[in-house]
């Protein structure tokens, strides 16, 4: 999210990012199936820097004395032309709504910082910004613009120069400050904090979990979140269903879920299960796949994005897990894309254990794995050396290859 004079970049094995994705944004959910020790423990500090997720204080297990994350670093520059990118788009949105006249003209927007697209936000952009000297927050994500208003005051935490200038849904937390602090958000759950550094008197945050679900604070002074001057979905994905049962449910699922997805209303629904008192729909979004699993007392989601969207080599797992109870490990979720004509699919394993039939619509897939499913020692999660088969509405053949099930990458 930032450029830190960190080694130069390399990509993340799969199995490391969904362990710092579990560690670092999952970590503070219900209790995990075991414990996952080992070389994603270390990844996750730099993951914590470079992707932008909140350092959890409650349930997340990790040693007691991480240190908090600081971010935004004075002296990191924007990058101009995707800063100008986004602040456009954020203008052209504010005159399609009527909206252009009430802000200082676009050529007095100065950017001061801009993340970049990541892992765990991909194709967002947040610029920091100056017009006419007032500071101004433009969020732009694959679907939508959010815009702060630059002529509201701020609302100060008391005793403070902190207040925020912009939070969205999606986990986006952006503002001004007089100097370093310590950014809490205190929920039901537990609580996360990370430490912000200023850039020009302005800082962002991108979340895992929604500002609106606890209390925000600022070296323990509480923040007042302020409604955006603007937030439209300017590029709308085509022919989304939202009128269908599973239409209806995964748009439900995802406004309701505890961690946020960006760009919710793009989501195609998928494939989907009942397990015990969980349910479970997965939607598509190019090569973006969400699990939302809807329980009793809660609703979780997580998104991820896939390399391959028609290779069944990147059927991936939901994190989370479902049906935890006080004596039980839960359950592990598997997802993931499969050729559209696919009707039917089977993962076959060794040794004459049971197939798996997974449920497959509309080009995805999911399926629960078995208690008896094989555990990776090395990562903590249950995967086998299984043989896919596909087949279409005619019951014919279309594939069929060995895979590592779920992929490794």
């Amino acid at each position: 999210m930032n450029d830190f004079d960190l080694p130069a970049r390399r990509e993340l094995p799969d199995e490391v990012r969904d362990s710092i994705r579990l560690r670092v944004r999952e970590g503070m959910d219900a209790p995990r199936r075991r414990s996952w020790r080992g070389p994603a423990l270390a990844a996750a500090a730099v993951a914590v820097l470079a992707a932008g997720a909140l350092v959890a204080t409650g349930d997340f297990r990790a040693p007691d004395d991480v240190a908090p994350a600081t971010v935004l670093p004075s002296g990191v520059p924007s990058d101009s032309a995707l800063a100008d990118e986004a602040l456009d788009r954020c203008w052209a949105a504010l005159g399609a709504a009527g909206k252009a006249d009430g802000f200082p003209d676009r050529d007095t927007w100065k950017p001061v910082y801009n993340t970049k697209p990541h892992g765990f936000a991909p194709f967002q952009v947040t610029v920091l910004s100056r017009a006419e000297g007032k500071p101004l927050v433009c969020d732009t994500t694959a679907t939508t613009v959010t815009v702060s208003d630059p002529d509201t005051p701020p609302q100060y935490a008391p005793g403070t120069s902190a207040a925020v200038l912009l939070a969205t849904p999606g986990g986006l937390i952006a503002g001004v400050t007089g100097g370093p602090g310590m950014l809490r958000l205190t929920y039901p759950r537990g609580s996360a904090a990370v430490g912000l550094e200023p850039v020009d008197g302005l800082f962002v945050y991108q979340m895992a979990v929604r500002p609106s679900s606890g209390t925000l604070t600022f070296d323990d002074r509480e923040l007042t979140l302020p409604e955006p001057a603007l937030s439209v979905v300017d590029r709308p994905a085509p022919g989304v269903d939202r009128t269908s049962d599973r239409g209806r449910l995964l748009g439900d699922c995802l406004a309701g879920a505890y961690h946020p997805t960006l760009d919710p209303e793009s989501f195609q629904p998928g494939a989907s299960l009942v397990q015990g008192p969980t349910t479970v729909v997965v939607g598509s979004f190019g090569q973006r796949f969400v699990f939302c699993a809807q329980a009793p007392e809660e609703i979780l989601s997580n998104d991820v994005v896939l390399h391959e969207p028609t290779a069944v080599r990147e059927a991936r797992g939901f994190t989370n897990g479902i049906n935890f109870e006080p004596e039980s490990v839960g359950q592990e979720v598997v997802g993931g894309f499969v050729p559209p004509e696919t009707a039917r699919m089977e993962v076959r394993r060794a040794n004459g254990k049971p197939a798996l039939t997974p449920v497959v619509t509309g080009g995805t897939f999911v399926t629960v794995l078995p208690e008896d499913f094989e555990i990776d020692v090395q990562f903590g999660r249950q995967r086998e050396n299984v043989t896919i088969a596909l087949y279409d509405a005619r019951d014919q053949l279309i594939l069929e290859q060995p895979a590592l099930f779920p992929a490794k990458g």
